[in-house]
Formats: C-alpha cells, structure tokens, sequence
C-alpha cells in the first residue's frame, strides 16, 4: 500500500498562533473564536459556527502581553469552512505578520524563563 502525500497550496509560511479574537461576519459578531495559525495571506479560525464559503469577515485580534495590548483588525473571505474552523483568505496581505512573528517569540521565551 503506498501512501499519497498531499502537495502544500500554502504560498506562505504559517505561524502558529493561538490567541482570542472577534469575528464579524454577515452573520453576526462571533466572540471569543480561536485563531490557530496566520500569514500574510490568511489565517485559520477555530469556530463552532458555520459561515458560507466566500462569506466577507473581519477579524480584530486581541494581541495581550502583560502590560500591554494590541488590536488588530483584518478584513478578508472563507475560503474553507470545516467542523474545526475556518480557512479566511485576506483580502490584502497582512503587513503586521511580523509583529505576530516577533512577539510569538517573545511569548515562548518569557514562558521558558
């Protein structure tokens, strides 16, 4: 039996990033979704409630270290919707990734000390 790897589509590298953050969609406001990873081009929300394919969010992540916070809003459109989430796709590429980049790090390394 052989096994059929499944070529990447991803353009972009993907960071791991879970945090909070607030989904508005033509729905309605979803509060307290999950964003699991995020590039320049997109990210993937864990949500329990479905939202139609090419269906137009914005999302505002709550990004909180102590002592500090920052909002960030996106706007862009479902790609993909599972059980687990949603696959969003920005409408123009995320210029703060490296902000999310650099302060992953800087979360890992203050939970290891």
């Amino acid at each position: 039996m052989s096994v059929v790897k499944q070529k990447e589509r991803r353009g972009r590298v993907r960071l791991p990033y879970r945090c909070k953050l607030d989904l508005r969609t033509e729905l309605g406001i979803f509060k307290g979704a999950e964003m699991d990873n995020i590039s320049m081009s997109g990210m993937f929300v864990r949500i329990s409630h479905p939202v139609p394919i090419e269906g137009k969010v914005t999302a505002a992540i709550n990004l909180v270290v102590p002592g500090s916070r920052l909002l960030i809003e996106i706007d862009g459109t479902v790609v993909r919707s599972t059980k687990e989430g949603l696959g969003i796709k920005f409408d123009n590429e995320f210029k703060f990734w490296a902000v999310l980049s650099t302060l992953a790090g800087f979360v890992r390394q203050s939970a290891e000390s």
